[in-house]
């Protein structure tokens, strides 16, 4: 594929891609990309591949900008365009990234790639002599092989990041604290042992995203288009790989879906004509432990279960059931909706209906831009922890924008209070799976809640 070190046009190039001075783990990915592809979507494949967050300006040169002789070459590939919209500074010497390929810049040798001109993590691209292979039809980039995860964003160049990881192995907690609070959007810790550790399944899913025109690819009115309209394509690309989302999501199992729908069905049909609640407004003692003898196989609950106020699964099953409007509360009594009654007997239409009130039910914008992105989580055939649940839905109510009331930074536990109803609900149902309990814990994702997470998303939110 390489002669004589040329790179020809139109070729699929191996290259090794190293982050220069971060060591214990180093942090490197090894990449077949096209060798046509320019340096402007070559960040675009370099920031989903290390696990950057685009946050900050980046750069290309021919030699490290911390080594560079007197005389040297003193080019900079930056993208003019967005520089110029900014009103940032161009150089005399910066080139318009946009313009020239990565075939062309490995001619001259190794390509340097500059990101975040603050805390300046360089990375060395090279030619890998190892012969690359073919990329699937569309696609710019594939990761072969990799280790190590990129330092957290802002955290203060090497010497910070050196000093945030010794920080997690020490004793000192007031200082750990305090790195933890200057470091925006962290995990609450992170293992030292684990910083080896690389997804590569996941990068190379959100790169297969990149070539694809994504807001293009859904209807305007679904639920998945309204909370991908403010996001930039990479972070498009970054926020649909984690999912699994496509237009046409594979049939859910007939009995998967009955099974799913068995609750919502269960108060319906027993509200029909009307059921009395006790003085105080709870369901009668009869009903709750019907409800636990016909729903609750998993629940574990003990005793006589008649109470609704401490058989907590009902409580949370009845309340997900009113927001969503197929009962309601009317003179003492709960009452199936007019378009509960319509559809209670037919699966696919009882679907749709909860599917639908789901995309649409929410208390503020805040929670439908926190519910679409817990749904696309959902789509994801990986086991997720609930911190990475709640950073992921706080990554989208970031990027649009959203604070809180005073003016303060969201954190995860905010995130996470907009969706915590909805996650318990499936809890409820035998959607989840894992080990309650221990903050650690990876929770999967039953067949049937994944394909009702998809036709959430997809769901018109104008109706």
């Amino acid at each position: 594929m390489c002669q004589n070190g040329q790179v020809t046009k139109s070729e699929v190039v191996r290259i090794e891609v190293r982050l220069i001075g971060v060591e214990d783990p180093a942090v490197f990915r090894v990449l077949d990309v096209l060798s046509d592809l320019d340096l402007g979507k070559l960040h675009c494949v370099l920031q989903l591949a290390l696990g950057w967050t685009n946050s900050h300006l980046h750069g290309f040169s021919l030699v490290d900008p911390f080594c560079m002789e007197p005389g040297g070459d003193e080019r900079r590939w930056v993208d003019i365009p967005g520089y110029t919209k900014y009103n940032l500074d161009v150089e005399e010497t910066d080139q318009d990234e946009n313009e020239t390929s990565l075939g062309t810049m490995l001619r001259s040798g190794p390509l340097y790639y500059q990101y975040d001109f603050g805390d300046d993590w360089i990375h060395k691209i090279e030619l890998s002599s190892q012969e690359p292979e073919l990329l699937p039809q569309g696609e710019w980039a594939q990761i072969v092989s990799g280790s190590g995860r990129c330092p957290l964003e802002d955290v203060g160049g090497l010497s910070g990041w050196a000093e945030f990881k010794e920080a997690q192995t020490g004793s000192d907690y007031e200082h750990r604290r305090h790195l933890l609070a200057w470091v925006a959007h962290t995990p609450t810790s992170i293992d030292p042992s684990r910083l080896h550790e690389f997804d590569l399944d996941l990068a190379n899913r959100q790169l297969s995203m990149l070539a694809l025109p994504v807001l293009d690819t859904y209807d305007k009115s679904t639920l998945i288009s309204r909370v991908l309209a403010n996001p930039r394509p990479l972070t498009q690309a970054a926020i649909l790989g984690t999912g699994c989302l496509v237009d046409n999501p594979d049939e859910v199992d007939v009995l998967d879906q009955q099974a799913f729908l068995r609750p919502f069905r269960w108060f319906v049909e027993r509200t029909i004509n009307g059921l009395a609640l006790t003085k105080a407004g709870w369901l009668p003692p009869t009903i709750v432990q019907a409800a636990v003898a016909d729903l609750g196989e998993r629940w574990g609950v003990i005793g006589k279960a008649n109470r609704e106020i401490e058989v907590w699964q009902v409580a949370g099953l009845r309340a997900e059931v009113t927001r969503l409007g197929l009962i309601q509360k009317r003179n003492g009594k709960l009452h199936a909706t007019k378009a509960a009654c319509r559809v209670v007997d037919n699966d696919e239409a009882l679907w749709d209906l909860i599917a639908q009130r789901m995309a649409t039910r929410w208390v503020s914008e805040g929670h439908r831009v926190a519910t679409g992105f817990f749904m696309l989580a959902l789509t994801s055939e990986r086991p997720m922890t609930i911190d990475a649940l709640s950073a992921f839905c706080l990554l989208g109510l970031l990027i649009n924008r959203f604070d809180r009331a005073d003016g303060s930074q969201l954190s995860k536990q905010d995130a996470w209070s907009q969706v915590s109803e909805q996650w318990h609900c499936f809890r409820y149902l035998g959607l989840i799976d894992g080990a309650w309990g221990r903050p650690d814990a990876e929770y999967s994702f039953a067949p049937a809640l994944r394909a009702f997470a998809s036709a959430v998303l997809l769901s018109g939110t104008s109706r």
